[in-house]
C-alpha cells in the first residue's frame, strides 16, 4: 500500500482546503524562483507546520 500526498496531508490534521494551499505554495516556489518569493514561502510554509504540528 502506498500512501498519497492526500494521506500524508490528512493524516498531519490538514482540512480539505490545505491541500490547495500547499499546492499554491508549491507553484509560487517553482515559478518565480526569487529571494523575496522562496522567504514568503517559506514562511508561509513554517506556519502550516505550526499549526499542524506532526507530534504532540
Amino acid at each position: 500500500m502506498s500512501l498519497s500526498v492526500f494521506d500524508a496531508l490528512t493524516t498531519r490534521g490538514f482540512d480539505e482546503v490545505r491541500p490547495n494551499e500547499v499546492g499554491d505554495l508549491v507553484v509560487c516556489a517553482v515559478n518565480d524562483f526569487d529571494d523575496a518569493v522562496i522567504e514568503d514561502v517559506s514562511g508561509r510554509a513554517r506556519a502550516l507546520c505550526e499549526r499542524f504540528p506532526l507530534y504532540e
